[in-house]
């Protein structure tokens, strides 16, 4: 294959595709999956990209779950604080007036 002719191309989910121009397909290895195409070129992933990007996948959604939990619980906690503290504030309010008046 020729490398000035191969790009990467994709984000999200299409992520890590080579697209490859027309001119140049008969070189790409035949276990190459096309993923997509469009005028001029193709798209394909390799079985270890695939891998790869399943791995990455499925370690990213682990990590989104672990920072909404993450964030949960600090929510929670400052909820929690905001209460004791509202009170500690307002019984601390109530004693400075009552000493004033």
């Amino acid at each position: 294959m020729l490398s000035q002719s191969l790009t990467y191309w994709g984000s999200g989910k299409n992520r890590f595709q080579m697209e490859v121009p027309d001119s140049v397909v008969k070189h790409v290895p035949d276990e190459y999956e096309v993923t997509s195409q469009k005028k001029g070129s193709r798209r394909y992933r390799t079985p270890r990209i695939n891998s790869l990007l399943s791995e990455l996948t499925d370690a990213e959604e682990r990590r989104d779950a672990a920072q909404r939990d993450t964030m949960r619980r600090i929510f929670f906690q400052f909820d929690q604080q905001y209460v004791n503290n509202n009170v500690i504030i307002i019984r601390w309010h109530e004693q400075r007036q009552h000493l004033i008046f």
